[in-house]
């Protein structure tokens, strides 16, 4: 696997559909990882990438396929995940 640069939060946001834009500032901030629940909303997106990249958001959400984030943006159950966890977060 070759060396990938990250890409900037402002750069990420822009990669992601409006409704999944919130995952950014919980991907660049650890308070995330505290609890299974909440790292759950990031390997939910894909568990091979989220295990591949070390459990690593930035570069999950920098590498997941824009169909699957599309998938995810429409999904009633996934988006009150992100935004119970983002509510809780801010």
């Amino acid at each position: 696997m070759t060396r990938q640069t990250l890409l900037s939060p402002e750069r990420l946001e822009a990669k992601l559909p409006h409704a999944l834009k919130s995952l950014v500032k919980l991907a660049y901030n650890f308070w995330w990882s505290w609890s299974p629940e909440r790292l759950s909303i990031f390997r939910t997106i894909d568990a091979e990438r989220w295990e591949q990249f070390h459990q690593n958001p930035v570069k999950l959400l920098q590498t997941v396929s824009y169909e699957r984030l599309v998938q995810l943006a429409v999904d009633p159950q996934y988006l009150q995940r992100v935004k119970t966890l983002t509510t809780q977060f801010e």
